[in-house]
């Protein structure tokens, strides 16, 4: 039977373009540590103010980083420098590749300092067309990512969603948590070793939208929730 009912619930924002990450950047390894290299970076104009643009019309990244602990950007060059280095390799229509060789040596990092974050704009030439802010985690050797599970839409037992733990009369624990304009949601505990659950499911009930996870049976119904 699994023993604690301890959890945490980890939040991530529907849709914050100056933030965060969005569909129209990948990369390789996807999950990037410090230590990771190469790195390559995949942007995806399509949508965006650079869409169109050409090899003989280039994009170039404006890029830094965000150290552990710090909130501005560092090592990023003067706005317009268009050296070589930070210019993206034309792949197909809309589709533009940057490759960091190693995260230290590309930003020239000091010994000790630890990155937290890839911080990208993306732009023409002459700067009149980029991005907004594009932030890429970056984790250190041995530290777990989080990784957001997709939500499946799925009404919660009995179609009127119930906040926080419930044990059904099977014995099972189902959590529940409405969280309005967001798209992402994890649950993590120690009944899992603090890795997200794999199943997450959301009902769209009164306007607001509700997370909800069946973990299964609990020893004990005391709990603690913390959510970011």
């Amino acid at each position: 039977m699994k023993r604690f009912f301890t959890f945490f619930v980890a939040i991530a924002v529907a849709w914050c373009c100056s933030c965060v990450m969005a569909q129209t950047v990948t990369t390789s390894p996807k999950t990037i540590y410090q230590n990771s290299a190469p790195v390559v970076i995949t942007f995806n104009a399509a949508g965006s103010p650079l869409a169109g643009l050409t090899a003989s019309s280039p994009i170039y990244a404006h890029t830094g980083v965000i150290l552990k602990g710090e909130s501005e950007w560092k090592y990023a060059p003067k706005w317009l420098d268009n050296a070589a280095k930070y210019k993206l390799d034309y792949v197909s229509a809309d589709v533009w590749t940057l490759t960091i060789s190693d995260i230290a040596g590309y930003y020239g990092l000091k010994t000790g300092e630890e990155v937290k974050e890839l911080a990208f704009v993306f732009r023409n030439a002459t700067g009149n067309k980029q991005t907004s802010n594009i932030l890429i985690p970056v984790y250190a050797a041995g530290e777990t990512p989080v990784v957001y599970n997709e939500a499946v839409a799925k009404d919660y037992p009995g179609g009127v969603p119930q906040m926080g733990p419930v044990r059904t009369s099977d014995g099972k624990t189902l959590f529940c948590l409405a969280a309005p304009d967001k798209n992402k949601v994890n649950l993590v505990g120690s009944w899992n070793n603090y890795r997200p659950e794999e199943e997450t499911w959301y009902q769209d009930y009164n306007n607001a939208r509700y997370f909800w996870w069946n973990v299964g049976e609990l020893a004990h119904d005391e709990y603690r929730r913390n959510c970011t």
